[in-house]
């Protein structure tokens, strides 16, 4: 926030008398309360309660974050909101050049192969 003057300390926007107050936080100084800006504090989320499910995997009874959690670590899964909107895009395209063979380790064994190839046929 920029420093105020000596009548923006005094007066709101509007040039009324200011008859409320805020201590700024970092430097200490008083500032009408019409003019103070809360400059990116840090907010708190609060989670709704989630629903009770029943896992798919060893059908127990899931009803709270802290045994989602538990189950989560045990079976070696996550949940499908610990990825990005775009991740499945991206590993349905890795997928597709894994078919269609390109990928470093399937260029690699080509190189071999045909390496070996012209090896074999004496070709240098």
């Amino acid at each position: 926030m920029h420093d105020l003057t000596d009548e923006e300390r005094r007066t709101n926007p509007d040039g009324s008398k200011c008859t409320s107050w805020i201590q700024d936080s970092k430097t200490g100084k008083l500032i009408p309360r019409s003019r103070y800006q809360v400059v990116d504090q840090p907010l708190h989320t609060i989670m709704k309660p989630m629903t009770a499910f029943q896992s798919p995997i060893d059908k127990t009874m899931i009803t709270c974050r802290s045994q989602l959690r538990a189950h989560n670590k045990k079976h070696g899964v996550t949940n499908i909101g610990d990825y990005s909107a775009d991740h499945f895009e991206k590993k349905g395209i890795e997928n597709a050049n894994k078919a269609q063979g390109k990928t470093p380790e399937a260029k690699m064994a080509r190189r071999e192969a045909l390496a070996r190839t012209m090896y074999e046929h004496g070709i240098r």
